[in-house]
């Protein structure tokens, strides 16, 4: 399951926005808080702080793609 919410999230040929990924981001935080296994709450937090990794690096892209186009506007 963390997998799979991992390579939705991250993959290149689907978007994940709003309420799915918002939904993806408290699966994995609920499965690091509630599960009684380390591993699953290793694994959780990893993919967790993967998500938001590549969601700022996706927004910091499209800032840029943006100050780009204005530019080349003016």
């Amino acid at each position: 399951m963390i997998k799979a919410l991992l390579t939705a999230v991250t993959c290149n040929h689907c978007e994940v926005h709003e309420t799915s990924l918002l939904k993806a981001v408290q699966a994995c935080y609920h499965i690091h808080l509630e599960s009684r296994s380390a591993v699953n709450r290793t694994t959780a937090k990893g993919t967790l702080r993967q998500m938001v990794n590549i969601v700022f690096e996706r927004m910091e892209a499209h800032d840029k793609r943006q100050q780009a186009k204005e530019e080349n506007g003016k």
